[in-house]
């Protein structure tokens, strides 16, 4: 099993969480010592990637426990290092240096210098952060001595060059910095895995233009660009080419700047980025807003909103799967809680077998504990038993508030459609009686295109499709009851299934609240909605 979840640590986590806690969940006598070690650590691992810091952490200090007590103590430096980053980066500074210490003496021991270097970094960020600069300098020396001395591997030297840059950048001092970064750009390093040398160009080149010499910038970010092309790392690409596009339009250079949006478009749409493809958009939406390109902009809107969609669908797919660990956690959780219950459960009844053979009466009272034990234990898994009901009545909860937001989202998104097609129709009909000639023939029919896209009703048709997905049998039971209502009134009543309030109907239905409040009173009359019962209590019992 333990093969099984080593095989699955990338290519599909949530599997990899389930056999972890299977593996876990087996006996003592069924799973050796160190496999248990390091399943909890690889569990730890698998929740941090997976964005829960606080659970990771939990499973990694239960690794570091497991591991001292299998003799793996003086192993566990790089162990050490993984706990205090989790407390680093949740600004716990103090754990985070006791954690980091603890790993520097592991070292020392071990005599693995690479990883004491590593210790003493981290202990200087954290004085850095601390605001400590004096004390975080002398650190960072003591690790480039480390590095210089005891080591020879370029890559550390060039990273403790980063880090005195980086530092003398937060004193202020903007020369010294240029100094560090130089001198790590000096330094050959081959292994290209961080792109540390594209990223010091990129810092160098922001600190260049705040010294005003933008054109030694630009030629930094170019061979920033190069190198980050050349690892393929388009993660930071994408800041690079956001940040060159900024550059050029400060400039006036628009075409420099377009060129720019255009490379990083081409490439983002190929790899499937759509975080990166929504940037750039919004990029060049704010630039043809400024230069009224209006064919252009329109062609823009629209690709941003499909990448709106694609983006909203992909984060409701990570939401499910962040449910679905809680889930597993919130099991097995449970599953150790009946495990304690059962263990002191059979230590009582160990206890009460001692005494039962010494004395009679020593027998009597230790039936009746262990009866009022029993109904404690019993007692105690009621209230796990309601505690879960209740956390799963909650995520009930959390998957209807989900469902509930994209469908605002998506009548959000109709309704803005719908307002920027009549705005921009009102603009082309001022434009077509203006211009007679064969641009305004053209203009009459991207009116008569908008005509059709707002009378067709494409969009509230699939938000109809989503809304009985949510809500089966909704719309068919409204009309069974009054076959007359009108579409207003249709949206009106399942905005309020939505459990929307007056205002925020009255914003997407582009109406006063006051409107809002007049259509619902005609509604009851339609309804037939007797006078003891509430609008929104009638609307939630169909």
């Amino acid at each position: 099993m333990h093969d099984s979840l080593t095989a699955h640590l990338k290519s599909n986590p949530l599997k990899a969480i389930q056999i972890g806690l299977e593996i876990l969940d087996l006996t003592p006598d069924e799973i050796p010592d160190t496999i248990r070690a390091f399943t909890t650590l690889h569990m730890g691992y698998l929740l941090d990637k997976q964005g829960f810091p606080m659970q990771a952490l939990a499973f990694y200090l239960d690794a570091a426990r497991l591991l001292e007590e299998s003799g793996m103590g003086p192993k566990t430096g790089y162990l050490n290092i993984d706990i205090g980053n989790l407390y680093y980066h949740q600004n716990q500074f103090e754990p985070a240096a006791e954690k980091y210490q603890v790993a520097k003496n592991l070292f020392h021991k071990e005599n693995n210098w690479a990883g004491v270097y590593t210790s003493i970094n981290n202990l200087a960020l954290i004085e850095k952060a601390l605001g400590n600069y004096h004390e975080a300098h002398q650190l960072f020396l003591d690790a480039l001595h480390i590095a210089h001395e005891k080591l020879d591997i370029p890559y550390l030297l060039a990273h403790s060059y980063k880090y005195i840059g980086d530092l003398y950048r937060a004193m202020g001092q903007r020369d010294s910095a240029l100094v560090y970064y130089n001198k790590t750009l000096n330094v050959t390093v081959t292994d290209p895995e961080d792109n540390l040398i594209g990223l010091i160009r990129e810092k160098a080149a922001s600190v260049l233009l705040e010294q005003g010499d933008t054109l030694t910038a630009i030629q930094y970010l170019k061979q920033a660009e190069a190198d980050f092309i050349q690892n393929t790392n388009l993660f930071y690409l994408s800041d690079l080419y956001l940040t060159m596009s900024d550059l050029y339009f400060d400039m006036h250079d628009d075409n420099s700047a377009l060129l720019v949006l255009d490379q990083a478009r081409e490439l983002f749409e190929k790899e499937g980025m759509i975080h990166h493809q929504i940037q750039i958009e919004k990029r060049l939406i704010e630039h043809y807003k400024l230069t009224g390109e209006k064919e252009l902009l329109i062609r823009h809107q629209h690709f941003l909103n499909q990448l709106m969609e694609k983006r909203y669908e992909s984060e409701v797919s990570a939401q499910i799967q962040r449910v679905d660990i809680q889930n597993l956690l919130q099991e097995y959780q449970h599953k150790l809680y009946i495990k304690k219950l059962e263990l002191e459960k059979a230590h009582i009844w160990r206890n009460g077998a001692f005494f039962i053979s010494l004395l009679f009466l020593a027998m009597l009272w230790l039936l009746i504990a262990r009866y009022h034990n029993r109904k404690k234990t019993h007692q105690k898994i009621l209230n796990q038993k309601e505690k879960i009901h209740v956390q799963q009545l909650q995520l009930e909860k959390i998957k209807q508030d989900q469902a509930n937001r994209e469908l605002i989202c998506q009548a959000t998104l109709i309704q803005q459609q719908k307002s920027f097609l009549e705005k921009l129709k009102s603009d082309l009909q001022e434009l077509t009686g203006s211009d007679s000639g064969n641009s305004g023939g053209m203009l009459r029919r991207a009116v008569h295109a908008i005509d059709r896209s707002l009378q067709g009703g494409q969009a509230w048709r699939q938000f109809e499709t989503r809304f009985t997905q949510i809500f089966p049998g909704f719309f068919q039971h409204l009309t069974a009851i009054n076959p007359a209502l009108t579409s207003q009134d249709i949206k009106i009543c399942a905005y309020h299934r939505m459990n929307l309030d007056t205002k925020e109907i009255a914003s997407l239905c582009y109406l006063t609240v006051r409107a809002v409040q007049t259509s619902r009173y005609r509604l009851r009359k339609k309804l037939e909605i007797p006078e003891e019962m509430s609008f929104q209590e009638f609307i939630n019992q169909i």
